[in-house]
């Protein structure tokens, strides 16, 4: 298994080592989020919010609003805990603005390129400072038992993508992201419908519709009519499918008595304040940050593995 085809075309589309794709991809694969515009899909939506839906195939919430900064959704509840975490790695509100967009070099906005390029700048010195030094893109090109230090360093940032699996998934990506994406599919056959109308050489009026391959049409009207000249109206604009009906709530893939694997230490923002507001660390901090103690960077939206701590 691999990553979703949107990120993985993504990331064929940056300049990064390769190893640092196929690291972002293993993470996004494990944290359970196909898409840049995945929303933490656990617990209670804390408010309604227009650009939140579910979508309809994968079942988890969506963001549809800009993608100029970090998502500005109200974020969801599971018993005591709260968690803001957007996008393909699932960073929160908190550790973006407080750790991620601080670091030298990183964009502030939020689309796909910048949560690829700021995963990778954090990663790296999340895993240096974690491990005293040691090179995250040196590990990740050793491979083999290296790979056991990513769960190490990084599963108290990643706990579903930076996890034991982390190895399995990572020489899978590696592998579609070396190896050349499937061409595109043939453009459809170029057959058009008119309607057309005009007059023959004596004079009678005519109208009717014709279907055919678009370099044979006019010449075909022309000839089987034999009219010195016909009025061709343009065949008419093709509506675009309606979209799918976003689901409720109700539909998300996990109830929510099922959605307290979060394990970040985000605190819900008081009434009245404004949710770009980037919130106390110190209150939000359980603990003093080291390897393997959940601070509050630390988060998790692992649909698919049992609650742990680090």
């Amino acid at each position: 298994m691999t990553t979703s085809s949107e990120i993985l075309g993504a990331l064929r589309a940056c300049s990064l080592p390769l190893e640092a794709l196929a690291a972002f991809a293993a993470i996004a694969e494990g944290e359970g989020a196909p898409s840049f515009r995945t929303l933490y899909s656990g617990g209670t939506l804390l408010a309604a919010d227009a650009n939140v839906v579910i979508d309809p195939v994968t079942r988890l919430r969506m963001w549809t609003g800009s993608l100029d900064a970090f998502p500005p959704w109200p974020g969801a509840t599971t018993d005591h805990d709260y968690s803001t975490a957007a996008g393909a790695v699932q960073f929160t509100r908190t550790t973006w603005q407080t750790e991620v967009i601080k670091l030298a070099g990183a964009a502030t906005d939020f689309a796909p390129a910048t949560q690829i390029a700021n995963f990778w700048l954090f990663a790296q010195e999340r895993f240096r400072s974690r491990s005293g030094g040691l090179d995250l893109l040196t590990d990740l090109k050793a491979g083999g038992a290296a790979l056991k230090l990513i769960n190490t360093y990084l599963g108290g940032t990643w706990p579903g993508g930076a996890d034991v699996n982390f190895p399995a998934r990572y020489a899978a990506n590696l592998a579609a992201l070396q190896t050349a994406p499937p061409p595109p599919p043939p453009p459809p056959p170029d057959i058009e419908t008119i309607t057309f109308s005009g007059r023959d050489n004596a004079g009678n009026a005519w109208s009717g519709t014709l279907s055919r391959t678009h370099s044979a049409l006019i010449g075909a009207v022309a000839g089987a009519v034999g009219m010195a000249a016909a009025t061709l109206s343009p065949p008419a604009a093709t509506s675009p499918p309606a979209p799918i009906a976003a689901l409720g709530e109700a539909q998300l893939r996990l109830p929510p008595a099922q959605a307290s694997l979060g394990r970040e230490a985000e605190v819900p923002p008081a009434p009245g304040t404004a949710l770009a507001d980037p919130g106390s660390t110190a209150a939000n901090r359980l603990a003093a940050d080291g390897p393997g103690v959940l601070t509050e960077f630390e988060r998790c939206y692992a649909l698919f593995t049992p609650p742990k701590r680090f």
